[in-house]
C-alpha cells in the first residue's frame, strides 16, 4: 500500500455479501492533519488523529521497534482495505494502556505492515479528546456532573419560539440580487413537464369519499383555494381515479390535506435513475476548483 493510513470505516458492500468478518476501509490523509504525542505502555509515539476512523492503527515497524513480539495478539476476523479497495494484511492486535495529558485508558491497536500510526474514534472516546478546529489541535476534556439544584423554578417556553426560528435579514445587495433564492415560499420548476407513465391494463380505482365534519368544511375549502394559487395542485372536472382525503391538524392551528396514493402508485411505471457511489463522486471531483 502506498501512502499513509487515514480513514477506517465499515465497508457496506462487503458486509452485504454475507461475510461474517468486519470489513474496514483505509484511505489516504488530507493535507491538514492533526498529530498528538501519546504514551503507549510508557513509550512516547506520534499518532495521526482521525475522527472518521473506527479503530486505531499501529505500524509493524513501530511495534517491533518499541515492543516485544510476544505482546502481539492473534489477528482478528477483520479485513482492511485501502482507498482502491485492495486488501491490507492485518498482522495482529496489541492491547496497551495509553496516556495523553494526564488521561489514561486501555486501547486496542491493529498492527499493519506499513502506514501511519493512527488514533481512531475508539481512542478519541477513550482519552476524551476534543479537536480544536481553529488551531487544529487536540485537547483533553473532563466531564463533571452539573451541581444539584436545590430550588428548581419552573419556566414556560412557548413552542412557537422553538419551532419557528426567525430568519436573519439578508444584506441589501444579496436581497436585491438573490432574494428569490431565500424566499420562504415553495419553489417552482419552470420549463419542465413531467409525464407519468401508466402500466398497460391497469384498472382505475374510485374509492368512496369520506364525510367531512362540519367544523372542517370551511378550513378545507380555504386550503383547496390556497393550494391552486401556489401552483401546488390543479383543479380538474373529472377523473377515473378518485381517492378520499384525510385532514390533519398542524401545531400552528392550520390543517394539512393528505391523500393515500398507494393504489395510483401501483399503476405508475417509476422513473429509475441509478445513484452514483461515493467513490465515483470523489473521483469526479479530482482537480475541481469551483463548486455550485
Amino acid at each position: 500500500m502506498q501512502g499513509r493510513l487515514r480513514e477506517v470505516g465499515i465497508d457496506d458492500d462487503a458486509l452485504s455479501g454475507g461475510s461474517s468478518e468486519q470489513v474496514l476501509t483505509v484511505q489516504h490523509p488530507a493535507r491538514s492533519a492533526i498529530y498528538i504525542q501519546v504514551r503507549v505502555a510508557d513509550v512516547k509515539l506520534s499518532f495521526l488523529v482521525d475522527s472518521g476512523s473506527s479503530v486505531s492503527i499501529l505500524s509493524e515497524q513501530e511495534f517491533h521497534q518499541h515492543f516485544q513480539s510476544g505482546l502481539l495478539l492473534p489477528a482478528p476476523h477483520v479485513t482492511l482495505f485501502d482507498y482502491s479497495k485492495r486488501p491490507i494484511s492485518v498482522l495482529g492486535c496489541f492491547q496497551a494502556d495509553v496516556q495523553f495529558k494526564g488521561r489514561s485508558a486501555p486501547l486496542l491497536f491493529y498492527i499493519v505492515r506499513q502506514g501511519t500510526c493512527l488514533i481512531g474514534l475508539d481512542g478519541i472516546k477513550a482519552l476524551n479528546l476534543r479537536i480544536q478546529g481553529s488551531t487544529l489541535e487536540c485537547l483533553h476534556t473532563s466531564v463533571a456532573p452539573p451541581p444539584p439544584v436545590n430550588d428548581p423554578t419552573p419556566c414556560h417556553i412557548p413552542m412557537q419560539s422553538i419551532e419557528q426560528p426567525r430568519q436573519a435579514n439578508l444584506p441589501p445587495a444579496l436581497e436585491h440580487d438573490f432574494g428569490s433564492l431565500f424566499s420562504p415560499e415553495l419553489g417552482l420548476a419552470k420549463r419542465f413537464t413531467h409525464r407519468v407513465k401508466i402500466r398497460q391494463g391497469v384498472q382505475p380505482v374510485s374509492s368512496k369519499l369520506h364525510r367531512l365534519p362540519y367544523s372542517l368544511r370551511e378550513p378545507v375549502s380555504n386550503e383547496l383555494h390556497r393550494l391552486p394559487s401556489l401552483d401546488i395542485i390543479e383543479r380538474i372536472d373529472a377523473s377515473e381515479w378518485v381517492l378520499p382525503i384525510v385532514v390533519v391538524d398542524k401545531k400552528d392551528g392550520t390543517i394539512r390535506i393528505c391523500v393515500d396514493l398507494q393504489e395510483p402508485n401501483k399503476a405508475i411505471v417509476p422513473d429509475s435513475f441509478p445513484l452514483p457511489h461515493t467513490e465515483e463522486l470523489l473521483h469526479s471531483l479530482v482537480g475541481a476548483t469551483h463548486f455550485s
